[in-house]
């Protein structure tokens, strides 16, 4: 039943198999992904994200409007450069409120930048991840997909989107996060920084991001 699920799902969000995602989930990046998702959970937690219970459809909404962003940051031309890679790292050493530098930190160099949202969709994933399944979550090793290397920016987010409001199982979760690893790849994104970069800065953000609704 799983395979007819995730063969539907590739189906639908217009992914050819011609050729293998570059990433695959092996144990290494099982653990990560797993060790994130609770991580990412309880800081949301933390922040009033989870105060009432949502249904699966407000968190793959919140996940379209990280892609959406996405989509607007591209279009911008807001990229995370070297240089601004730099000044990030060198704003964390600064002396003062660890919680102030971090935030002064993000906001001068990545916010508002195509990588910030990359590492954003990945997040909203992973916190539904744990919402929906907890501990429990079983990354599938065998899942495989990759967009559409000659694609453009738009096309590529379409078929994101399309894959993720497939169906909320496992398979298609673990889809998802592939999907983006090998976008972030062709794009020269280095999504493991950027999401514990961002995961660092929303630690410090306060309650409901100033009284945010959701």
């Amino acid at each position: 039943m799983m395979c007819v699920i995730a063969f539907l799902a590739i189906a639908r969000a217009g992914a050819y198999m011609k050729h293998q995602s570059r990433i695959c989930i092996d144990m290494e990046l099982w653990d990560k992904l797993s060790s994130w998702a609770k991580a990412i959970h309880e800081n949301a937690c933390a922040h009033g994200w989870h105060d009432e219970k949502k249904p699966d459809d407000h968190w793959l909404c919140m996940v379209m409007t990280e892609v959406a962003e996405a989509v607007e940051a591209d279009r911008k031309g807001r990229r995370f450069t070297s240089e601004n890679r730099q000044e990030y790292e060198m704003r964390l050493d600064a002396v003062g409120d660890s919680r102030e530098v971090t935030i002064t930190a993000y906001e001068s160099c990545i916010k508002g930048t195509l990588e910030e949202e990359f590492a954003d969709i990945v997040i909203r994933i992973l916190d539904f991840v744990y919402e929906k399944y907890g501990e429990a979550m079983t990354w599938s090793p065998k899942a495989m997909i990759s967009h559409h290397h000659h694609s453009s920016f738009t096309e590529s987010a379409f078929r994101l989107v399309r894959l993720m409001t497939y169906d909320a199982t496992p398979e298609v979760l673990s889809m998802s996060v592939l999907y983006m690893y090998d976008w972030a790849d062709c794009l020269g994104v280095d999504l493991d920084y950027h999401i514990t970069a961002k995961m660092k800065y929303n630690e410090c953000r306060p309650y409901k991001h100033n009284n945010k609704k959701y």
